[in-house]
């Protein structure tokens, strides 16, 4: 976090919520620390990580009964992609 982040800070937001008392949408307002934000506005509504994973996989011959290989290998491959 401290390489991406240059400062901490909170943002506050505001979201439309239903209130059950009032059986209406309501504005309600929360924090959210900037970081956060900034990562949810600057991924384009793609997940970076996510996107070089499907596009850089290796395991797709290796679908087997043996669950354990599965996760060590998705496992290696977040590593070499956040790598």
């Amino acid at each position: 976090m401290s390489t991406s982040a240059t400062e901490i800070k909170w943002v506050q937001k505001e979201r439309s919520v239903f209130n059950k008392e009032e059986q209406k949408m309501v504005r309600m307002k929360f924090l959210r620390p900037k970081i956060v934000d900034n990562y949810n506005n600057g991924m384009n509504r793609v997940d970076q990580a996510n996107q070089l994973c499907s596009s850089y996989h290796f395991d797709h011959w290796t679908h087997t009964r043996e669950w354990w290989r599965a996760i060590w290998l998705w496992g290696v491959q977040v590593c070499l992609v956040n790598a």
